[in-house]
């Protein structure tokens, strides 16, 4: 009977630690940021978590304009193109949807050519918040 729980308390440590080394390679690594050459906006990406690999450029906070207003569908292209124009002159390959605790309010949910991002956003005065990045890998 020992022998077995041996065996079986073996064979869980073993788990244990593949499943915590195979959890530790899956963090996203920030590199840090370096000068990159503008990109065009069609170039930038845009991410809701982050990547494999990348470096963080910059916090773009934007300000939230009435052209920037939702169509009929609830889209926002104009102020997600906003965002990765501004994007692109940095050097950014991507937009992150990501802001830190307190530099935000609320996520406001909006489309994109058909697709759904939660948008980190301060009120008072409203802008969105967000972050350029050079993704090195995904």
């Amino acid at each position: 009977m020992k022998t077995n729980r041996r065996k079986q308390s073996a064979i869980a440590m073993i788990f244990t630690g593949l499943a915590a080394v195979f959890l530790a390679g899956c963090e996203p690594v920030v590199l840090p940021p370096t000068q990159h050459a503008p990109t065009s906006p069609e170039q930038v990406k845009l991410y809701q978590k982050q990547p494999a690999k990348y470096e963080n450029l910059a916090t773009i906070m934007m300000p939230i304009t009435p052209e920037m207003k939702w169509n009929d569908r609830m889209e926002s292209v104009a102020g997600i193109d906003a965002l990765k124009v501004r994007a692109a002159a940095m050097g950014a390959n991507g937009v992150l949807l990501t802001a830190q605790p307190g530099m935000f309010d609320v996520m406001a949910t909006t489309g994109y050519h058909g697709m759904w991002y939660q948008v980190p956003v301060k009120d008072n005065p409203k802008r969105a918040v967000v972050q350029a990045i050079f993704v090195v890998s995904e």
